[in-house]
């Protein structure tokens, strides 16, 4: 596998190259703890930059991300930065006019919010003139977003 100049290369892709696909990458834990490996955050950053271009996202636009950790953030994480999209994480213990602000600030055009938090969001999404796509994680997707599942069910990079 060629790396380039691209960050995930660097810190995701190469592990496959050093032989390390079935290593931990990644340990959610809410009870019940989930590995993701370096195998499968490689492939599934692979298919959320895919996403990512077949939603329109271009590259250097701005992806908000107010998501809780579990397994699907550093795919998402490092998926934009496969696709050449701007990560921008935002802490989850902000308040609505606060995540207002970071979002016309940032001009971002999409918004990956877990659905525990999309109710402290939402408030301050309807106006905002920037933001194209809401993609709601782990949950029900409300009316004028997409659901997590239906935004990664594209063809396979």
């Amino acid at each position: 596998m060629a790396h380039t100049d691209n960050a995930a290369a660097r810190f995701v892709d190469s592990h496959l190259d050093a032989g390390r696909a079935d290593k931990p990458a990644f340990r959610e834990v809410d009870g019940e703890q989930r590995t993701l490996t370096y195998g499968a955050l490689a492939h599934g950053s692979g298919r959320a930059a895919a996403a990512m271009q077949a939603a329109g996202l271009r590259r250097e636009e701005r992806a908000a991300m107010l998501l809780l950790d579990t397994n699907d953030y550093p795919q998402l994480f490092w998926g934009a930065l496969k696709a050449g999209v701007v990560a921008v994480p935002l802490n989850t213990l902000l308040s609505a006019s606060i995540y207002d602000v970071i979002l016309r600030d940032s001009r971002a055009s999409a918004l990956f919010v877990s659905a525990a938090l999309y109710d402290t969001v939402a408030p301050v999404l309807g106006d905002n003139p920037c933001l194209r796509t809401i993609v709601v994680v782990g949950g029900a997707a409300p009316a004028g977003t997409i659901s997590y599942d239906d935004f990664m069910a594209g063809d396979e990079p």
